[in-house]
């Protein structure tokens, strides 16, 4: 059961919530640029814009998600947010969202639920798995940047560094936001089509990894309770419903 205390609400907090859901909102909304193509219908791409059009008609919503899909975004998250953190390096925090995932150039993305889809037998929630997850990303940095001019290797060492091993407040602070990025494309992807025991897992998963980053606290209630209320519309049934299923309350269940 994630438990929140009770408050009630005065001008100042108001007007913070408002800005909090203004941002999460902008969040969602620049994702959308993931759907606008290059080259599409333009001279000399006419067959692969037709490929496009046949991939897409089987598709129930937007493509998978790239790797360079999810970076990008992750950096627009980091200028959206950035400032309402106080005294966190822009440039740092940006250096740090671009690179996070390149190892995965070489290991791909691995999946945090594993078979079981809990997390307890994945790396998520295995110490023994996560340990291992490390030490490959770390083969595949160090190959990554054997290839490059040492100035740029040891630069970029530092901020992998930094990341893997969350040293300062700008590397906590997009190790956070990386997992808050993953609740707007299950909004955006999923459209409510979530089971129980995904749910479970994410709501356990992203606010456990979250917490690196304690301020970011409203951010992560204010995009659960949009990823429950998405869910709950598709099921049709009241939020507070959902919320008392998968024994979770969220911000504001009592409204819903």
């Amino acid at each position: 059961m994630i438990d929140r205390p009770a408050a009630t609400t005065s001008p100042p907090q108001a007007a913070a919530e408002t800005t909090v859901g203004q941002l999460v909102s902008a969040m969602l909304w620049s994702a959308e640029l993931q759907t606008v193509k290059r080259y599409y219908d333009m001279t000399f791409w006419e067959a692969e814009t037709a490929e496009e059009r046949d991939a897409e008609s089987a598709l129930s919503g937007p493509r998978l998600e790239s790797v360079a899909d999810h970076s990008w975004h992750l950096c627009d998250c980091v200028l959206l947010l950035h400032g309402h953190f106080g005294d966190l390096d822009l440039g740092r925090c940006l250096t740090l969202a671009v690179i996070h995932d390149k190892a995965e150039v070489a290991t791909g993305d691995i999946s945090p639920m594993g078979t079981s889809g809990t997390g307890d037998d994945g790396t998520a929630f295995d110490l023994r798995r996560a340990e291992a997850k490390d030490r490959d990303e770390r083969a595949a940095i160090a190959a990554y940047l054997a290839r490059l001019p040492a100035e740029v290797a040891d630069a970029q060492r530092v901020a992998f560094d930094d990341y893997l091993e969350r040293r300062t407040a700008e590397a906590r602070f997009v190790y956070a936001l990386d997992k808050l990025q993953v609740y707007t494309w299950l909004i955006r992807r999923k459209r409510g089509r979530m089971s129980d025991e995904h749910l479970r897992f994410s709501l356990r998963y992203l606010r456990d990894k979250a917490r690196a980053f304690a301020p970011l606290g409203p951010f992560v209630d204010e995009l659960e309770r949009r990823l429950l209320t998405v869910v709950a519309d598709a099921r049709g049934i009241p939020r507070r419903h959902l919320e008392r299923r998968l024994g979770v309350e969220s911000p504001g269940a009592a409204e819903a």
